[in-house]
C-alpha cells in the first residue's frame, strides 16, 4: 500500500517519536524518522475500526512470500520456531498477530501450549489452539487472558501497532518473570540504513505503522525490567542473506559520502525516494533477568 503524500498545513510540523519521545519532523512521506533512536513512526494513526476493517480483508486475501503462494511462510515458521526452541523447548506460549502464518500450529505441533492473540481468527488455524479475538494494543487484554505465558512472540508485529509503547507494557505482562518475548521487525535504525539514499521502504500505513530499532526495543523492553538478551537479523537462506545485505552494504557506503559531504542532496532524497534494501531483524527478551546480549549484528 502506498504511503500518503503529506501537503500544506501537515508539512513541516514536528511530532513525538512514539517509541522514544524525542522530536522528530514529519517528512513528505507520511512519517517522521528519529535521529535519536533511529526508528521511524507515522504521522496519522489510523482508528481501532479502520485497523479492524484492513486486517479483515488483509487476511481473506494475503498469502505471503511473493512469488512463493505462502510456502515462504512455512519456512519462516520453522525459522522462528527454531529461534523459540534454543531458550525454551516446551510450555505455555502466546503467539500475538498470527494473521496467516502456521506458526502457532508449528509450535502446538512441537510440544508447546499454544493460544494465539489477533483482530480476526487465523483462517486456517488448529482448532488445538486456543484463540482470543483482541488486540496487544487493549489494556484490558492481560485481564481477559487471565494468565501469563512462558514465551510471548510477535512475529512481524510491532510495526503494525499504533501504540507500540502500550503493546510492549502489555507483551510483559503476558510474560512470566523469567519467561521469554521473541519479536521480528524490519530493520531500521543500523548502520545499514541510516546513511543510505532514500528511506525504508518497509514504512507504508495503516499496514506498517512503525519501524523499530534495536535500540528502540532494547529501551522499550528496558523500562519494564525485561532485557534484550540477543538481537541478529533473519532470513531464510544463505543466498537470500548475501543478496539482500549485500544490496544494503553497497547502499550505505554509496550514501556515507553524500551525507558527509552533500547533505542537504542527501536529505532531498530521503524524503523523496525509498532504498532497495529491507532486511529483518529478530530480538529475544527475557523478563525480569538483567543478562547482557550474547549477540549482536551491528
Amino acid at each position: 500500500m502506498n504511503t500518503p503524500l503529506l501537503t500544506g498545513d501537515e508539512l513541516n510540523v514536528t511530532k513525538e517519536c512514539r517509541l522514544c519521545g524525542h522530536q522528530i519532523s514529519v517528512g513528505i512521506w507520511g512519517g517522521g524518522e528519529c535521529a535519536s533512536c533511529g526508528s521511524v513512526s507515522v504521522e496519522r494513526t489510523p482508528t481501532s475500526e479502520e485497523l479492524t476493517d484492513f486486517y479483515r480483508k488483509f487476511n481473506e486475501t494475503y498469502k505471503g512470500g511473493g512469488s512463493s503462494e505462502g510456502k515462504n511462510l512455512n519456512r519462516y515458521a520453522q525459522k522462528y520456531l527454531d529461534i523459540v526452541s534454543r531458550f525454551s523447548k516446551s510450555g505455555s506460549l502466546i503467539d500475538i498477530g498470527s494473521s496467516t502464518n502456521p506458526f502457532p500450529d508449528v509450535a502446538f505441533a512441537n510440544g508447546f501450549d499454544v493460544t494465539v492473540l489477533d483482530y480476526i481468527k487465523p483462517r486456517n488455524l488448529s482448532e488445538s489452539v486456543r484463540y482470543v479475538c483482541g488486540s496487544i494494543d487493549d489494556e484490558t487484554i492481560p485481564g481477559q487472558i487471565g494468565r501469563q505465558f512462558d514465551a510471548v512472540s510477535g512475529w512481524a508485529v510491532i510495526e503494525h501497532l499504533p501504540r507500540p509503547l502500550v503493546s510492549v507494557k502489555l507483551m510483559v505482562e503476558l510474560c512470566r518473570p523469567g519467561g521469554f518475548i521473541f519479536l521480528s521487525t524490519p530493520e531500521i535504525g543500523t548502520n545499514l540504513t541510516r546513511f543510505s539514499l532514500g528511506r525504508s521502504g518497509w514504512f507504508y500505513p495503516p499496514e506498517h505503522l512503525n519501524l523499530v530499532s534495536p535500540k528502540a526495543v532494547e529501551t522499550a523492553f528496558a523500562a519494564h525490567e525485561c532485557a534484550l538478551v540477543e538481537w541478529g537479523r533473519l532470513e531464510l537462506s544463505l543466498p537470500r542473506f548475501a543478496v539482500r545485505y549485500g544490496i544494503g552494504v553497497f547502499e550505505s557506503l554509496v550514501g556515507m559520502p553524500a551525507y558527509a559531504f552533500l547533505n542537504g542532496y542527501w536529505r532531498k532524497l530521503r524524503d523523496t525516494r525509498r532504498h532497495l534494501f529491507k532486511g529483518v531483524t529478530y530480538f529475544v527478551l527475557r523478563r525480569g533477568d538483567a543478562g547482557k546480549r550474547n549477540k549482536t549484528a551491528g
